[in-house]
């Protein structure tokens, strides 16, 4: 399935819906129960937690076939791609400001996703390219293969033709403000970008209601989404936009 006809990709879009909710539910259920159940005199934990949450989302979410979570750890921190190995895609998710930061900043070794764009996008190019720092890349092919082994380790191979996209959003306090999915080249200019926004769901707290209604309420969340896929958009971007740090 398309999102676009004139896009490169090929998407499921239960895996994508994996990742949707997994972000609304951490963002409007989880954190903000932690938040009620642990009145601590300081909330640091807080600039990860909300990642930890997605990642077991996901992980639930996933048990249904929709998608497989590769775990890889980059020294303490530990990450999750989410793969769909019938279109050959993996994904990450982040928030809108920590995309646009991961090129800017300085690094004696390559963020996980330098990697995967430079190794999976390798032959992308995206509208209006950055033609100054963006293009002084810091690190060898050599480098990035080597890292990419790392991440992936014998999950697929580099040679199978996999693409990365990345899943970001936006929230203020406990809601989901925006998400997208963009596909970018090796130096995080954009070649596609598209909405998600349409494939939220109106009351997610449906979902936690019993467990007898889980099938009936994703079924319906499904048909609404595929029915709302023939509204999506393409959205061509000559880069990343400015997006103030979030709170």
């Amino acid at each position: 399935m398309k999102f676009a006809t004139d896009s490169i990709i090929d998407f499921d879009i239960d895996v994508i819906m994996n990742a949707i909710h997994a972000i609304e539910k951490a963002v409007s259920e989880d954190v903000p129960r932690q938040l009620a159940e642990n009145h601590l005199e300081t909330n640091n934990y807080l600039a990860f937690i909300r990642g930890d949450f997605i990642n077991s989302n996901l992980r639930e979410l996933t048990t249904s076939g929709c998608g497989e979570l590769l775990p890889f750890q980059r020294f303490g921190w530990r990450g999750r791609l989410l793969v769909d190995r019938l279109n050959r895609l993996t994904y990450s998710i982040t928030t809108q400001a920590n995309l646009h930061q991961i090129p800017r900043k300085h690094r004696q070794k390559p963020h996980f996703l330098q990697t995967l764009l430079a190794v999976e996008n390798s032959d992308l190019e995206g509208c209006g390219r950055q033609l100054t720092l963006y293009d002084m890349d810091p690190f060898e092919q050599e480098t990035y293969h080597a890292d990419f082994d790392d991440i992936v380790n014998g999950f697929f191979d580099s040679s199978e033709g996999y693409r990365h996209c990345v899943i970001t959003y936006q929230a203020q306090r406990d809601e989901v403000t925006d998400i997208s999915l963009v596909l970018l080249d090796s130096k995080f200019a954009v070649v596609e970008e598209y909405s998600l926004n349409e494939f939220r769901r109106p009351d997610f707290s449906q979902l936690t209601v019993s467990a007898s209604s889980d099938d009936a309420v994703e079924r319906e969340a499904h048909n609404v989404a595929t029915k709302s896929l023939t509204k999506l958009k393409k959205g061509i971007k000559p880069g990343l936009r400015e997006i103030a740090e979030e709170a």
